[in-house]
Parts: structure tokens; sequence; C-alpha cells
């Protein structure tokens, strides 16, 4: 498995120059699948950013880097158009008859299956019977690209730092309140292994 939060930063190597550092990801809330690495181009301050599929890239671990055998200009076509500010913004993006989330307010849920990780990142995680910690990282398989544990921190009076949540025990993410609802109790998380990075993450 591999860390998302670890692959931030990582150079993406095209096969003709670099496009640049990964800045974030894009998930799909139904699959649990991560669609896209996103990397600014132009500089930060540009707004410009390329998408690129993971069907496309390897991960190196010795040298930090993402690879691809794409050239800089596929890599451009290939980018969908506006996909990644619209789902930071958190609206309908690709597909508009997708069911709605189920609400936890009354405030109406985004459609959109896409979702930052960097927006992620912090959300509540609420246990059956209250509140547990916060969201740190994502686990993820990295040949299917598909998430296997949202990894969360407990509060500061927690002696655990962090827990493995299998991705089955979420029941519910309310983008609006940033909030992660969990299907058992915080005794059950807190049986749950304590995350450790050197023995849970590898890269390629």
């Amino acid at each position: 498995m591999v860390s998302l939060k670890e692959l931030l930063g990582f150079e993406v190597r095209a096969d003709d120059g670099v496009a640049g550092s990964i800045s974030d990801f894009l998930i799909n809330e139904r699959t649990w699948a991560v669609g896209y690495v996103i990397v600014p181009i132009g500089g930060y301050l540009s707004g410009e950013r390329l998408l690129i599929a993971v069907d496309d890239i390897t991960l190196g671990r010795e040298d930090r880097a993402i690879i691809t055998a794409r050239s800089l200009v596929e890599l451009a076509a290939l980018s969908p158009a506006d996909l990644a500010t619209k789902a930071e913004e958190g609206w309908a993006t690709v597909n508009d008859q997708a069911p709605r989330h189920i609400p936890a307010s009354d405030m109406p849920e985004p459609q959109s299956p896409w979702r930052s990780f960097n927006m992620m990142l912090g959300c509540t995680i609420a246990a059956s019977d209250g509140g547990y910690g916060s969201l740190d990282d994502l686990l993820v398989d990295f040949e299917e690209w598909r998430i296997q544990y949202f990894v969360g921190r407990t509060y500061k009076w927690k002696k655990k730092p962090s827990v493995l949540i299998p991705t089955a025990w979420v029941e519910q993410v309310s983008w609006m309140d940033k909030t992660v609802d969990v299907s058992v109790s915080r005794e059950a998380l807190e049986r749950e292994p304590t995350y450790k990075p050197a023995s849970h993450t590898q890269t390629q």
C-alpha cells in the first residue's frame, strides 16, 4: 500500500521532460478509487493544472518520482478541462445524473463523485457513539489505485496517535459538514491496529 500524503510533492516525469510535482489527487467516492493526480503547471499562482490518469503512471520510491511514458503535449491534451476546479468547489462535474448522497444536514450535498484528497484531510471522524478524531491520510493499493484504509488521527488525550479504518466501515461522508461517519464504536476503533508508516506503506 502507499500513503497518498507521502506522494504529495513527488515529481512527475514525462517522456520528454518534467511536468511538475503532485499537489493533490482526485478520488471517486463511489468506488474509493483514485482517478487522477493533479500537477500545477506554469507556477502555483497561474491556476493551470494537469490531471494525469493513474493508469498512465508508475511509482518510483528512491527518487520520489512518478513516471509516465507520455509526452508533455499528450498529458496536456488528455487532461480533463475544469474537473479539478469543480471537484474542489464541491459541485457536480462529470455525472449530472448521479444519485444524491445521504444528507447529514439540511444543506444539499454535492452530486459529483470526484473529491479532492486535500479537502478530505482533516474531516471529523464520527464513530457510532460519538466523535473520534480526524482524517489524517488514505492508504491505497497502488496496483489498482483503490483506497484500502482511512487513517484516523485520534484526539490528543487518546493513547494511540492514529489507527487504520477499513473503507467498509465508512457509512457516509458529508462534504458540507466535513464529517466521515463510520459504523463502529470508538472502542472498536481503539482496537484497530496503530498506523505505522514504515510497516503499512511501500512504493515501487
